[in-house]
C-alpha cells in the first residue's frame, strides 16, 4: 500500500516545464497498472501545471483502483517532524474495489484526507510517504462474510468446515464441526453473537451463545469453548500507524459488515 500511495501522490512526477496534472494522471496510471497486473486504474489530479506539479503541490488527487492484490502489503506511511522540501495536497481520496488483502477479498474501501503536507524529496526519490501534517480523515469499508472467515478461523482453530453467516442487527453466526470433549469425535458446533465496538478501535463478539452436538452450552462452557476469541479484531494493535483510529459506525446487512472510522493524524514533535 505504501508503494501505491507514493505513486499516487507524486513519487513518479519528474517532468519538464510542461508538467501538467493530466500528465501526472497518466504517469500514475502507468505505474500502478504495471505494479498491479490486471487492475483497473483511474487517477484524477487537480492543480496548477508547471512548477506546482514539479514541487509536489496539488489541489486534489483521487485514485480509483479495482480487481487487484495487496497481499503482504502494509500502509507504509510514517509521520516525521519536518522536511526541507514540503509537498502539499489539499484533498486526497482513494476508492478501492474488489481487492485481495489478508487472505481474502475485500469489497470496498473509501478513504479521504484533507490538507496534507509531506516530504517531497523522500516521496520523489525513495517512494516513501512521510507526512509532516495532515487534516482529519475518514474511511469506510465493506467486508463480506467470506473475507471475515479467515479472521474467525484464526481464533477458533479447531473448528472445521467453518461457515459464517451475517444478519441485520450486527448479528453473526458461525457453524462447523468441532471435536467433542473426552471422546474427541467431531460434532456439529455453532456460535452466535452480536458484533460490538469497544475501546474505540476494537471489534468484539458480544453476548455469545453456543451449541455443540445440537445441545446448548451453559455460559461458563460457552466461554471456555470460545477461549480468546475476543477481541475479534483490533485496528493498529501496536500503535504504529501515524493515525489514531476511532470506529464511528459498525453495521451489518446483505451478508457484509460495514465499518466507518475517523482518522486523526498524530504529529511528531520536533
Amino acid at each position: 500500500m505504501g508503494y501505491l500511495l507514493a505513486a499516487l501522490l507524486g513519487g513518479f512526477f519528474v517532468f519538464n516545464s510542461q508538467a501538467t496534472p493530466q500528465r501526472a494522471e497518466r504517469a500514475i496510471e502507468k505505474v500502478l497498472v504495471k505494479q498491479f497486473s490486471g487492475a483497473t486504474v483511474d487517477a484524477e489530479v487537480e492543480g496548477k501545471k508547471g512548477r506546482d506539479v514539479l514541487k509536489g503541490r496539488f489541489r486534489r488527487v483521487k485514485l480509483s483502483l479495482s480487481n487487484f492484490n495487496l497481499e503482504g502489503a502494509g500502509l507504509g506511511v510514517q509521520a516525521v517532524p519536518s522536511a526541507k522540501s514540503l509537498g502539499r495536497i489539499g484533498r486526497f481520496e482513494m476508492s478501492l474495489r474488489d481487492f485481495a488483502f489478508g487472505g481474502a477479498r475485500v469489497g470496498t474501501l473509501d478513504m479521504g484526507f484533507d490538507s496534507a503536507t509531506f516530504d517531497w524529496k523522500a516521496l520523489k526519490n525513495q517512494s516513501e510517504l512521510k507526512l509532516v501534517s495532515c487534516g482529519p480523515g475518514t474511511a469506510r469499508a465493506s467486508v463480506g462474510a467470506a473475507a471475515l472467515e479467515p479472521l474467525l478461523k484464526a481464533r477458533l482453530k479447531d473448528v472445521q468446515d467453518m461457515k459464517l453467516s451475517i444478519a441485520s442487527g450486527n448479528r453473526v453466526r458461525v457453524s462447523g464441526t468441532r471435536p467433542a470433549p473426552v471422546i474427541n469425535v467431531p460434532v456439529s458446533f455453532e456460535v452466535a453473537g452480536r458484533l460490538e465496538v469497544r475501546n474505540g478501535r476494537e471489534i468484539w463478539l458480544a453476548d455469545p451463545t453456543a451449541t455443540m452436538g445440537g445441545m446448548a452450552l451453559a455460559a461458563p462452557l460457552t466461554k471456555a469453548a470460545l477461549g480468546s476469541v475476543n477481541p475479534l479484531y483490533v485496528f493498529d494493535p501496536e500503535n504504529k500507524s501515524p493515525f489514531a483510529i476511532q470506529i464511528t459506525e459498525l453495521k451489518t446487512g446483505a451478508g457484509s459488515v460495514e465499518i466507518a472510522t475517523n482518522l486523526t493524524f498524530k504529529p511528531v514533535k520536533p
